[in-house]
Protein backbone atom coordinates (compact mmCIF):
# COMPACT_ATOMS: atom_id res chain seq x y z
CA UNK A 1 0.00 0.00 0.00
CA UNK A 2 1.63 3.00 -0.68
CA UNK A 3 1.79 6.46 1.63
CA UNK A 4 0.35 9.10 0.08
CA UNK A 5 0.94 8.03 -3.59
CA UNK A 6 4.59 6.57 -2.89
CA UNK A 7 5.53 3.53 -3.43
CA UNK A 8 6.39 2.41 0.11
CA UNK A 9 9.28 0.04 -1.63
CA UNK A 10 10.81 2.81 -3.41
CA UNK A 11 11.37 4.38 -0.17
CA UNK A 12 12.89 1.55 1.26
CA UNK A 13 15.32 1.72 -1.11
CA UNK A 14 15.97 5.30 -0.99
CA UNK A 15 16.21 4.79 2.68
CA UNK A 16 19.10 1.96 1.84
CA UNK A 17 21.04 3.73 -0.98
CA UNK A 18 23.59 5.33 1.35
CA UNK A 19 24.76 1.74 2.14
CA UNK A 20 26.31 1.40 -0.80
CA UNK A 21 29.16 4.08 -0.39
CA UNK A 22 31.84 4.27 1.99
CA UNK A 23 30.82 5.17 5.24
CA UNK A 24 30.93 9.06 6.68
CA UNK A 25 34.29 8.25 7.92
CA UNK A 26 36.08 7.56 5.58
CA UNK A 27 34.60 9.62 2.88
CA UNK A 28 35.88 12.20 5.23
CA UNK A 29 39.69 10.55 5.83
CA UNK A 30 39.25 10.83 1.62
CA UNK A 31 38.81 14.53 1.52
CA UNK A 32 41.37 14.92 4.37
CA UNK A 33 43.86 13.27 2.35
CA UNK A 34 43.10 14.85 -1.07
CA UNK A 35 43.38 18.14 0.49
CA UNK A 36 46.86 17.35 2.18
CA UNK A 37 48.33 16.34 -1.32
CA UNK A 38 46.79 19.52 -3.27
CA UNK A 39 48.54 21.58 -0.48
CA UNK A 40 52.25 19.58 -0.14
CA UNK A 41 51.46 18.89 3.31
CA UNK A 42 53.08 15.54 4.50
CA UNK A 43 54.35 16.83 7.86
CA UNK A 44 53.90 18.54 11.03
CA UNK A 45 51.64 19.69 13.71
CA UNK A 46 48.01 18.70 13.56
CA UNK A 47 44.95 19.79 15.83
CA UNK A 48 41.43 18.65 15.45
CA UNK A 49 38.56 19.77 17.61
CA UNK A 50 36.79 17.83 19.53
CA UNK A 51 37.50 14.56 18.14
CA UNK A 52 36.50 12.84 21.59
CA UNK A 53 35.74 9.01 20.98
CA UNK A 54 37.16 8.70 17.29
CA UNK A 55 40.40 10.55 17.06
CA UNK A 56 42.01 10.42 13.57
CA UNK A 57 45.28 8.08 14.60
CA UNK A 58 45.19 6.01 11.70
CA UNK A 59 46.00 9.29 9.76
CA UNK A 60 47.98 11.31 12.24
CA UNK A 61 48.94 9.07 15.18
CA UNK A 62 52.94 8.54 14.01
CA UNK A 63 55.58 10.32 12.53
CA UNK A 64 55.89 12.83 10.92
CA UNK A 65 52.98 13.85 12.26
CA UNK A 66 52.27 15.53 16.00
CA UNK A 67 48.34 14.91 17.07
CA UNK A 68 46.86 16.99 19.16
CA UNK A 69 43.12 17.16 20.10
CA UNK A 70 41.24 20.30 21.83
CA UNK A 71 38.25 19.98 23.73
CA UNK A 72 36.49 21.55 26.78
CA UNK A 73 37.57 18.70 28.60
CA UNK A 74 39.63 15.30 28.40
CA UNK A 75 37.93 12.88 26.95
CA UNK A 76 40.72 10.72 25.10
CA UNK A 77 43.17 8.72 27.00
CA UNK A 78 46.76 8.34 26.22
CA UNK A 79 46.38 11.33 23.24
CA UNK A 80 47.77 14.93 23.65
CA UNK A 81 44.42 17.27 24.94
CA UNK A 82 44.41 20.95 24.70
CA UNK A 83 41.96 21.78 27.02
CA UNK A 84 40.13 25.18 25.48
CA UNK A 85 37.21 26.67 23.63
CA UNK A 86 37.77 27.50 20.40
CA UNK A 87 35.98 30.30 20.39
CA UNK A 88 39.04 31.93 22.27
CA UNK A 89 41.90 30.43 22.76
CA UNK A 90 44.96 32.74 23.70
CA UNK A 91 46.98 29.95 25.44
CA UNK A 92 47.59 29.25 21.70
CA UNK A 93 50.29 31.28 19.44
CA UNK A 94 49.63 32.63 16.41
CA UNK A 95 50.71 29.77 13.78
CA UNK A 96 50.85 26.84 15.81
CA UNK A 97 49.60 24.35 13.80
CA UNK A 98 50.15 22.90 10.04
CA UNK A 99 46.66 21.44 9.95
CA UNK A 100 43.48 21.34 11.58
CA UNK A 101 40.67 19.63 11.22
CA UNK A 102 37.08 19.95 12.29
CA UNK A 103 34.55 17.14 12.43
CA UNK A 104 30.12 17.26 13.25
CA UNK A 105 31.61 20.39 15.86
CA UNK A 106 30.32 23.83 14.35
CA UNK A 107 26.57 23.15 14.93
CA UNK A 108 27.49 22.91 18.31
CA UNK A 109 29.21 25.86 18.70
CA UNK A 110 27.53 28.83 19.97
CA UNK A 111 29.85 31.87 17.93
CA UNK A 112 31.42 29.65 14.84
CA UNK A 113 32.36 33.06 13.53
CA UNK A 114 35.02 33.40 16.39
CA UNK A 115 35.90 29.71 15.63
CA UNK A 116 36.26 30.36 12.46
CA UNK A 117 38.90 33.49 13.51
CA UNK A 118 40.69 31.81 15.51
CA UNK A 119 41.31 28.23 13.55
CA UNK A 120 42.25 30.87 10.62
CA UNK A 121 45.16 32.34 13.09
CA UNK A 122 46.13 29.17 14.37
CA UNK A 123 47.67 28.36 11.26
CA UNK A 124 50.81 28.82 10.14
CA UNK A 125 51.25 30.52 6.53
CA UNK A 126 50.26 27.57 3.87
CA UNK A 127 48.86 25.85 6.67
CA UNK A 128 45.69 23.87 5.78
CA UNK A 129 42.00 23.71 7.28
CA UNK A 130 39.50 21.04 7.05
CA UNK A 131 35.49 22.03 8.65
CA UNK A 132 32.79 19.06 7.88
CA UNK A 133 29.69 19.77 9.54
CA UNK A 134 25.69 19.81 8.76
CA UNK A 135 23.45 21.39 6.50
CA UNK A 136 20.25 19.23 7.31
CA UNK A 137 20.54 17.11 10.15
CA UNK A 138 18.06 15.64 12.91
CA UNK A 139 18.14 17.81 16.28
CA UNK A 140 21.05 16.42 18.12
CA UNK A 141 21.93 18.55 21.33
CA UNK A 142 25.11 17.77 22.44
CA UNK A 143 24.94 19.56 24.92
CA UNK A 144 23.75 22.20 22.45
CA UNK A 145 22.59 22.07 18.74
CA UNK A 146 22.90 25.43 17.32
CA UNK A 147 23.57 25.83 13.69
CA UNK A 148 23.07 24.60 10.20
CA UNK A 149 25.41 25.79 7.34
CA UNK A 150 26.19 26.19 3.83
CA UNK A 151 28.72 26.24 1.49
CA UNK A 152 29.04 29.94 1.28
CA UNK A 153 28.15 30.90 4.93
CA UNK A 154 31.69 27.87 5.84
CA UNK A 155 32.97 30.68 2.80
CA UNK A 156 32.34 33.51 4.54
CA UNK A 157 33.11 32.74 8.38
CA UNK A 158 36.65 31.41 6.89
CA UNK A 159 37.16 34.44 4.63
CA UNK A 160 40.80 34.70 5.94
CA UNK A 161 41.42 31.34 4.25
CA UNK A 162 41.77 30.56 0.73
CA UNK A 163 38.96 28.34 -0.12
CA UNK A 164 40.38 25.26 -1.88
CA UNK A 165 37.15 23.10 -2.19
CA UNK A 166 33.71 23.31 -0.09
CA UNK A 167 29.96 21.82 -1.17
CA UNK A 168 27.83 19.48 0.12
CA UNK A 169 28.08 15.61 0.23
CA UNK A 170 24.38 14.10 0.05
CA UNK A 171 25.26 10.58 0.22
CA UNK A 172 22.94 9.77 3.09
CA UNK A 173 20.26 11.72 1.91
CA UNK A 174 17.49 9.29 2.57
CA UNK A 175 18.88 7.53 5.29
CA UNK A 176 15.70 7.15 8.13
CA UNK A 177 17.45 8.36 11.24
CA UNK A 178 15.04 7.78 13.56
CA UNK A 179 13.95 9.54 16.48
CA UNK A 180 16.82 9.30 19.33
CA UNK A 181 16.14 9.61 23.19
CA UNK A 182 14.08 12.12 24.69
CA UNK A 183 15.91 15.11 23.47
CA UNK A 184 14.87 14.02 19.85
CA UNK A 185 11.72 16.34 18.49
CA UNK A 186 11.71 14.89 15.12
CA UNK A 187 8.60 12.47 15.04
CA UNK A 188 8.76 9.59 13.60
CA UNK A 189 5.59 8.78 11.32
CA UNK A 190 4.56 6.54 8.22
CA UNK A 191 7.53 7.34 6.21
CA UNK A 192 9.89 6.72 8.80
CA UNK A 193 12.49 9.12 10.63
CA UNK A 194 14.03 12.37 9.37
CA UNK A 195 15.42 11.95 5.47
CA UNK A 196 17.24 14.95 4.80
CA UNK A 197 20.51 14.24 5.75
CA UNK A 198 23.26 16.72 3.89
CA UNK A 199 26.67 16.87 5.41
CA UNK A 200 28.55 20.09 4.25
CA UNK A 201 32.35 20.78 4.22
CA UNK A 202 35.19 23.47 3.67
CA UNK A 203 38.77 22.89 3.13
CA UNK A 204 40.77 26.31 3.35
CA UNK A 205 44.30 27.14 3.34
CA UNK A 206 46.00 30.52 4.94
CA UNK A 207 47.68 32.49 2.59
CA UNK A 208 51.69 32.70 2.69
Amino acid sequence: MSVDGVDPLAIRSLGHEWERHPKRGRRIDRQIVEALKLSDISEGRVLEIGARTNPRLHLFGSDPWSYTVMDLESHTAGIETVIGDITGCPHLSDGSFDVIISVDVFEHIDRPWLAAAEITRLLRPGGLSYTSTLFAWRYHPVPIDYWRFTPPCLEFLFGGLETISSGFDATERRRDIRGRGALDQVPVDALGGFRENWRVFHIGRRPF
